[in-house]
């Protein structure tokens, strides 16, 4: 027959499961393995959180653009001698429309970068896609327009 436990013994011991290592004990570990992860979790959100608060800001943004625009402005310096200004870069969304309307278009693809030299009066059309340089030609303003 088992021997007879004090009240105090009976609290700290857990019976049910078999082990005879106090309740405090394993329940303190249990609680900092909780806690540990608890806190993980809460770091692993925020970090999450900030990171996309900070790629939807309009800084974000603009940097992300002017670095997109630096590598597309290398490839094509690669392929020609580009005019010495900053260009004013276009991405072609319907190239069927700008076609009926120009045939400067003809041979552009959806997605395709129309960069516009105002000052050397020269635009040219690139491809990423094939890595190809479309079409290069001069802009012709309309009589008054600059004015």
């Amino acid at each position: 027959m088992p021997r007879a436990r004090s009240k105090e013994e009976y609290l700290n011991i857990d019976v049910s499961e078999g082990r005879d290592e106090p309740k405090t004990k394993r329940h303190t570990v249990h609680m900092k393995k909780r806690m540990f992860y608890f806190v993980v979790f809460l770091v692993v959100l925020i970090v999450g959180v900030a990171m996309y608060q900070y790629t939807k800001s309009p800084a974000y943004q603009v940097q992300k653009v002017a670095k997109e625009n630096k590598a597309l402005l290398d490839k094509v310096k690669g392929m020609m001698i580009l005019p010495n200004e900053d260009p004013a870069i276009f991405i072609i969304q319907d190239p069927e429309s700008l076609i009926k309307q120009q045939p400067f278009f003809v041979g552009s693809q959806k997605d395709d970068r129309l960069l516009l030299y105002p000052k050397a009066g020269k635009a040219i059309i690139y491809s990423p896609s094939r890595n190809i340089i479309v079409n290069v030609g001069p802009i012709n303003f309309p009589t008054g327009a600059g004015k």
